[in-house]
């Protein structure tokens, strides 16, 4: 989810099929393009990532918090 300066937000999802600024598909590394940066400001980015572990496939939900300033 990305939160613009005027507190709207944008949901969108990542890939990792070599087509989204991700590399190559199934490499492992997933991406996608937001180009809705036309506020000057802060740009608020909570990166949800959820699965199932290696070990005893029990799900997992991890969250990642951070910003980037457009100017």
């Amino acid at each position: 989810i990305v939160e613009n300066p005027a507190k709207k937000q944008y949901s969108f999802e990542l890939y990792d099929d070599g087509s989204h600024e991700d590399g190559k598909a199934d490499d492992g590394v997933y991406g996608n393009v937001f180009t809705n940066t036309s506020i000057v400001g802060a740009y608020n980015i909570c990166l949800q990532v959820s699965g199932k572990n290696n070990r005893a496939k029990e799900p997992f939900t991890r969250e990642y918090l951070f910003s980037i300033v457009v100017k």
